[in-house]
C-alpha cells in the first residue's frame, strides 16, 4: 500500500488530473512524441524510492488526444485524455495486476471546478532569460503558490495542450515540481527529444488485457 501511495504521489505532479484537462489546445494541434529525462533534488533517495521513481516520461499527441507514460521498475502510470470531451483514463500495471480508471468528461470537470474553488490560482510570473532545450528556445516563468515556487521553460513553437500548466502561455519543456508527501523532494523534467511522426491511433485505446478498476479494488490498493 506504501508503495501505491508514492507511486500515486509522484502521478499527482507528472500527470495531475486536476491540471490535466485544464489545458487549451491552440490552432493546428502538434501530432508527435515528446520525451523527458527525469531527475530528483533536494536530498538523497533510497534505492527502494529510486525503483518506484521514473527516470523518463513520454508523452503522445495525436489530434485532440493526449498520453502521458510514467514507467518505474516496478509500477507503469498511463494517462490518456481526449481534449475535446475531457474524458479521462488511467492505466496502472502495478503489483502484477493491471486495471484501468475511465472518468467521464463531466466527472473531470466537476473535478476541476471543486478543485478551482478550493484552491487559489497561482501566480505567474514571466522571467528574463531563455534556454535552449531539445533543440527549442524557451521562455522561463515562475508560478508561485503560498510558499511553493515551480520553475517553467516553455516554447510556443509546439502547438500541443499545456498539460500540467495551464497557467502558462506555450508548451512545458522543462518543469521543477515538489512531489506531494515526500518532504523536501522535487522532480525536474527536462524534454531531451521532440519527434512531429504521428503516433499510432492504438496507443490512446484501452489494452484488451487491462481490467476496469472496482471500488473493492481501490480499497486493496489503497486508493
Amino acid at each position: 500500500m506504501k508503495s501505491i501511495t508514492l507511486l500515486l504521489s509522484i502521478a499527482l505532479v507528472a500527470i495531475n488530473l486536476n491540471t490535466f484537462a485544464g489545458g487549451k489546445k491552440p490552432a493546428g494541434g502538434f501530432s508527435g512524441t515528446v520525451k523527458y529525462k527525469i531527475t530528483y533534488e533536494g536530498r538523497e533517495i533510497s534505492a527502494q524510492e529510486q525503483a518506484q521513481m521514473p527516470s523518463e516520461i513520454v508523452e503522445y499527441h495525436l489530434n485532440n488526444m493526449t498520453r502521458k507514460d510514467m514507467v518505474t521498475p516496478m509500477y507503469s502510470v498511463i494517462t490518456i485524455l481526449n481534449n475535446e470531451t475531457q474524458e479521462t483514463i488511467l492505466l496502472i500495471d502495478a503489483m502484477g495486476k493491471k486495471f484501468y480508471i475511465k472518468k467521464s468528461g463531466e466527472e473531470v470537470k466537476a473535478a476541476m471546478a471543486k478543485n478551482d474553488s478550493a484552491n487559489a490560482k497561482p501566480e505567474v510570473k514571466m522571467l528574463d532569460g531563455t534556454k535552449t532545450i531539445a533543440g527549442y528556445v524557451c521562455k522561463k516563468a515562475e508560478l508561485v503558490s503560498g510558499e511553493e515556487t515551480t520553475t517553467v521553460f516553455y516554447t510556443d513553437a509546439i502547438a500541443a495542450v499545456n498539460q500540467e500548466y495551464k497557467e502558462i502561455p506555450g508548451y512545458p519543456m522543462y518543469y521543477s515540481s515538489k512531489i506531494p508527501q515526500m518532504e523536501e523532494l522535487v522532480m525536474v523534467g527536462e524534454a531531451t527529444s521532440v519527434d512531429t511522426k504521428k503516433p499510432s491511433k492504438k496507443l490512446f485505446e484501452i489494452p484488451s488485457d487491462y481490467e476496469e478498476m472496482t471500488p473493492e479494488m481501490a480499497k486493496q490498493m489503497g486508493m
